[in-house]
């Protein structure tokens, strides 16, 4: 996106194509906003994100502060400039003081939402080092100078509850100064969902949250909440961390009285004063500050939802666990850097009490099948004609390749029918389109894939995001099948009982379930992967085919169609169609031979456990009430304002 970034920057017209194909919502009523790699932006942001993205060179000696917004930031910038240019004996007189001439952030520019939106390419190499800068953005979308140097990261959170208040109060003074406000049970939604500036609140904090945990030499995480509760001991923190130590209880003391938000919002700059970068009053920046000021708002049931998005998001992100599954994982010791090694310092946790999987990039997945997927991701070199097939798994996989195949291999568009020729009676569909950090990179790590005729198909159950780089920038095309989140994972729970508990009870459905929500099952989260390749098709819808299997049952000739068109090989008659269709209906291919009796030679899985009922809404036989609206939550929760949704029933 950076490289795609910097050359819009130029082109109106490019930056119109681009907000075309971005999810838009309408922000409390007052302006667009647009959602580019999982973050809210208005169109002027997101220009000036592009161009920061784009352009900024960070030095190794640079101080980044980051915040989302309303969680402290304006007493953030104060402290560090006071630190900074401050303390060692600088301005004791009030009127040398850096802070009563200037509103904060007047001297630290948020980058992404006052400098680059004036000067797409600024020049701050008149700056005195340390240069100090802050950013609202999310750490996944900082430009990598950032992420690459030896510049640090200074990151302040705060309560989600305070915060959501703060914002509420915020943005009616920004954008309703005279009039209602806006209510407080739609401006809660918007948060609860994330279609918020700059995106979820959750994400944007457990992201440096995470980050911090890798590197806290380069990144330190601070709360707003315990600067309130322990001022002396965070701003020692800080100084330490900013290579500033501070040499006795004095400078401690002053830096504390100088940067107070008391003192801070009655000096004349704040009282009166206007940015001069935006024109807003600087009084905005400062209200109460006080810890649990949320309680006057906010009514126990918003309370109760914010303390349950926070519990989930925490332990889906960071672990992937429930709280009820963190005393099963494994301790991490650190050795070298091996695969071995590698999978040691993973998260682990016993699935099903059948294997082990363990957290890799965000999902999960069988020991074993990391170290291929990092072999399919070094070794795996994509032709411009190459066909990859992607899902998680029991979302229409064994179909999809059937119609693929189907389309691309046998002959049936010249008239060939005898049903002894037909590829998919001989062998079953996994056979010829291998799952390939599964069947080809698990068992030959070498394996030569250059002599497949053109064009290759492929399949893979991994995430987007561990794709190798070669399928991400060919010219090669990928088609991914999704399912609706109940009967898949009501089918996950057959297939896995059918494999890992053949002859006992099946495994409790409610604990199976745990499981599905909270993201531990093999390639799961269920969400994060759909999402993946959901956006990323709005984005190259000439790169990649988003299918839904309900979409399938319900249009099979209209889906299909579409499929042969994406795959360069469009029907020339609906007699083809009809003979595609036919020799690919599930219940044809599950009452072959080679699939009611058959073995995959690859797995030694009966191939009779790929095909089950295969229709919409069987989940409704499973599922309690309760259940059914845990996963409607969850997806409202996931899906939010993607633009996504899945059918039921059809």
């Amino acid at each position: 996106m950076a490289n795609e970034g910097s050359s819009i920057l130029n082109s109106s017209d490019s930056v119109d194509s681009l907000l075309n194909r971005l999810p838009k919502e309408r922000f409390w009523e007052s302006e667009d906003m647009y959602n580019w790699e999982g973050v809210w932006l208005t169109r002027e942001y997101l220009e000036a994100a592009l161009a920061f993205k784009s352009h900024f060179e960070a030095c190794d000696d640079d101080i980044i502060l980051a915040s989302t917004i309303k969680t402290g930031t304006t007493w953030l910038k104060a402290l560090c400039l006071c630190i900074l240019q401050c303390q060692n004996g600088g301005a004791d007189k009030e009127e040398e003081d850096i802070l009563v001439k200037y509103n904060p952030h007047t001297c630290v520019p948020t980058l992404d939402a006052l400098t680059y939106t004036m000067n797409s390419n600024p020049d701050f190499s008149g700056m005195p080092s340390p240069r100090l800068f802050h950013t609202h953005m999310q750490y996944n979308v900082l430009p990598d100078s950032i992420k690459n140097s030896k510049c640090k990261i200074i990151y302040i959170t705060r309560n989600p509850k305070d915060t959501l208040v703060s914002i509420w109060h915020f943005y009616n003074t920004m954008f309703r100064p005279n009039e209602e406000p806006f209510p407080l049970e739609k401006a809660f939604e918007c948060f609860y969902n994330g279609v918020a500036p700059y995106g979820s609140f959750f994400d944007h904090v457990l992201q440096y949250w995470s980050q911090s945990l890798k590197m806290p030499h380069k990144i330190l995480f601070l709360k707003y909440e315990e600067l309130k509760k322990d001022p002396k001991a965070q701003v020692k923190r800080l100084a330490s961390f900013l290579g500033r130590p501070f040499g006795n209880e004095e400078e401690v003391d002053k830096v504390l009285w100088r940067c107070s938000l008391e003192r801070l919002k009655n000096l004349e700059v704040n009282k009166n004063g206007l940015s001069p970068w935006t024109t807003v009053p600087n009084s905005i920046f400062f209200r109460v500050g006080v810890v649990g000021g949320w309680k006057n708002h906010l009514t126990p049931e918003m309370e109760e939802r914010l303390d349950q998005i926070f519990r989930f998001k925490a332990f889906t992100y960071l672990s992937g666990l429930s709280p009820s599954m963190a005393d099963k994982v494994s301790p991490i010791p650190n050795n070298g850097n091996s695969a071995e090694a590698l999978l040691n310092e993973l998260p682990r946790v016993r699935f099903w009490d059948a294997m082990d999987i363990c957290q890799w990039e965000g999902f999960w997945f069988e020991p074993g099948l990391v170290k291929s997927a990092i072999t399919f991701q070094s070794c795996f070199e994509a032709h411009d004609d190459d066909v990859v097939l992607a899902s998680t798994m029991k979302t229409g996989t064994t179909w999809l390749k059937a119609l693929c195949l189907c389309i691309l291999k046998t002959h049936c568009s010249d008239g060939v029918e005898e049903e002894e020729v037909d590829i998919l009676v001989k062998d079953n569909p996994q056979v010829h389109v291998q799952t390939i950090e599964a069947m080809v990179y698990a068992t030959k790590p070498h394996s030569d894939l250059y002599t497949m005729p053109p064009p290759r198909l492929f399949h893979s159950h991994l995430p987007y995001n561990v794709l190798p780089d070669s399928i991400k920038n060919s010219n090669c095309k990928i088609v991914y099948i999704a399912r609706n989140p109940k009967d898949t994972f009501v089918s996950l729970w057959h297939f896995f009982n059918a494999i890992f508990r053949h002859n006992q009870d099946p495994f409790p459905l409610e604990e199976a379930l745990d499981c599905f929500c909270n993201g531990v099952h093999q390639y799961g989260p269920f969400f994060d992967h759909v999402l993946q390749y959901w956006m990323e098709s709005l984005k190259r819808p000439h790169k990649i085919l988003f299918l839904k299997f309900e979409d399938l049952k319900r249009d099979p000739k209209g889906q299909v169609k579409r499929l042969a068109s994406f795959l360069g090989r469009p029907f020339r008659s609906e007699e083809e169609v009809d003979e595609v269709l036919w020799r690919c209906s599930l219940e044809r291919l599950k009452n072959l031979e080679v699939n009611k009796n058959g073995l995959s030679s690859l797995t030694g899985v009966p191939n009779s456990s790929y095909f089950r009922l295969g229709i919409v809404g069987d989940s409704k036989n499973y599922l309690t009430p309760e259940m059914e609206e845990r996963l409607d939550e969850i997806t409202r929760m996931k899906l939010g304002s993607s633009g996504l949704d899945f059918m039921y029933e059809v």
